[in-house]
């Protein structure tokens, strides 16, 4: 990789970012792919969230990455957004194009492109989405693109849970519910459900001991995906196996939406095969 006067810069956003793979990866394709780019990651305070983005877009950036807790923040000092992003109402991925910056959501097409690539079809599933962030409104949209018909919005604050259910349930014809975790209904949906994703914080540092369900509350199930991608294998992963489901891991869904991001800010799709083995490499690091 060369820095030099013509390098541009791309980076991350966020709070906390010290665990994110995401420089690594990105710094690897642009070494590979042969790019004068260079990719940082900037821990950013929610009150100075609108001082980092003006200055970033002062300096001329080519994209950024964002991630908690802006994802939905960011959108007031944008000047567009992609439909996905409209409809996510969350942004993890930002272009910029002369003096305005567009927000994406390049999560959907990494939590779809995962189950596509296991030709996983949710055609008439029910799925259960744990989290009510940014991260499960991409969930959302990605399960409903590939079919599934219902589910279950379930968060630790089910006021939360109930206004993305109202928001989003616009869009959809899917039959869309929202519950508290500790709802006596919960258990009972989580049995019955097709397809389970944990977009929470659970199962990463501080809480890597920790699941959104219980052992006994697996085993019907024929998908669980996990967003949390360190550690690479979180608890509910571990469970999931041991029940006899197919899991699919964070580091999947990670990989896959970084390579949207990529295309977005060089017009380069990089190949799977390479950008996979960049992650595996960078958690053997870690």
């Amino acid at each position: 990789m060369r820095l030099d006067a013509e390098t541009e810069l791309c980076c991350l956003i966020g709070k906390p970012v010290r665990h994110s793979l995401s420089p690594l990866i990105h710094n690897a394709l642009f070494r590979e792919l042969n790019l004068n780019l260079v990719y940082l990651a900037l821990e950013v305070d929610p009150d100075e969230l609108e001082s980092a983005v003006e200055g970033l877009r002062a300096i001329g950036i080519r994209g950024l990455n964002v991630t908690m807790p802006h994802k939905e923040r960011v959108i007031s000092h944008l000047d567009d957004l992609d439909d996905l992003a409209k409809m996510a109402r969350a942004v993890n991925t930002i272009v910029r194009e002369g003096e305005r910056l567009t927000g994406y959501n390049t999560d959907v097409f990494g939590i779809k492109h995962s189950f596509d690539k296991r030709r996983m079809d949710l055609t008439g599933h029910k799925a259960v989405i744990f989290g009510a962030g940014g991260a499960a409104k991409a969930a959302i949209i990605a399960v409903q693109g590939l079919g599934a018909e219902e589910l279950v919005l379930i968060n630790r604050t089910p006021s939360r849970a109930r206004d993305v259910v109202g928001e989003m349930s616009r869009s959809f014809n899917m039959e869309m519910t929202s519950l508290g975790v500790d709802d006596p209904r919960r258990s009972a949906e989580v049995a019955q459900a097709d397809v389970l994703i944990n977009a929470t914080p659970l199962g990463m540092p501080p809480h890597d001991q920790e699941s959104p369900v219980s052992r006994e509350e697996l085993g019907q199930q024929k998908a669980v995906l996990d967003l949390v991608y360190v550690p690479r294998r979180t608890p509910l992963m571990r469970m999931s196996e041991e029940a006899g489901i197919d899991t699919i891991g964070g580091v999947d869904v990670l990989v896959a939406q970084a390579m949207e991001a990529f295309r977005l800010w060089t017009g380069i799709f990089p190949p799977e095969k390479l950008s996979m083995d960049i992650a595996s490499r960078a958690l053997e690091v870690r």
